[in-house]
């Protein structure tokens, strides 16, 4: 290759580098006001959302009140919780808190909260999502679930020390 057509080369390489950081530039603009607007976004609709709740609970103390189903002067709690999720409300329990707590306690604290957890079993259901989420972990106590925060190296809820089996050959 002469000193010439590899100067030519150099050159070109240059070029293509100026146009791939000036796109990556572009692409990076457009990424953050995308995000920007997916959060602006976010927020009215949780706002609605709450209006939507707030509308549907007063309709609802209406309705209870006209058919005299509760006498007057007392309204029933909100069906529907300001938590978004059962994560969130077990999140904000434990924190506050400030200690483990049995998942048996904790089904029953919801259900006095007015958060329901679904299914046939409510406790395994909680369970389940406890397990999911990465913010709780499972101290030794069995049952009893704490916030990740408190023991950063435990052990994910859901990881059991269980060996891995053994594949057995059936003898036919």
């Amino acid at each position: 290759m002469t000193q010439s057509t590899e100067s030519e080369f150099v050159t070109l390489l240059r070029d293509r580098g100026e146009q791939l950081r000036s796109e990556a530039a572009k692409i990076d603009e457009q990424r953050a006001y995308l995000q920007a607007e997916y959060t602006r976004r976010e927020a009215q609709l949780r706002e609605r959302v709450e209006r939507l709740e707030e509308e549907l609970l007063h309709i609802d103390q209406i309705l209870e009140l006209r058919d005299g189903s509760r006498p007057q002067g007392q309204v029933s709690p909100p069906p529907i919780s300001k938590v978004r999720n059962i994560e969130d409300a077990v999140y904000n329990m434990l924190a506050s808190e400030g200690h483990g707590i049995h998942y048996r306690t904790i089904l029953e604290r919801l259900n006095g909260s007015g958060v329901v957890v679904p299914g046939k079993n409510p406790g395994a259901t909680l369970v389940s999502q406890l397990i999911r989420d990465g913010r709780f972990s499972r101290p030794k106590q069995r049952g009893v679930y704490a916030l990740r925060e408190w023991a950063p190296n435990a052990k994910n809820v859901g990881a059991r020390g269980r060996k891995p089996r053994r594949r057995t050959r059936l003898n036919a």
